[in-house]
């Protein structure tokens, strides 16, 4: 599995808020380039609609689960 994917994966798992260290720690991620991907994915995210940044704290985010639409007009 592609680092991008185990970042977004580890996102998508997330039940309320998170920062970057809590994903670093959880995710190893080290190195300069580890954190620029991490950085990139969760952009791609936020633009998607997917994260929702705290707008009172830097780096932190929710994620906001896709909900299902329902046919409401069969079930009557």
């Amino acid at each position: 599995m592609s680092q991008s994917k185990e970042i977004e994966n580890w996102i998508k798992q997330t039940h309320g808020w998170f920062s970057y260290y809590q994903m670093d720690v959880a995710l190893h991620l080290i190195t300069p380039q580890q954190k620029t991907l991490r950085r990139v994915v969760i952009n791609r995210m936020r633009r998607k609609g997917l994260l929702k940044a705290a707008p009172d704290r830097p780096a932190i985010y929710k994620y906001s689960r896709p909900l299902k639409e329902i046919n409401w007009q069969a079930h009557q």
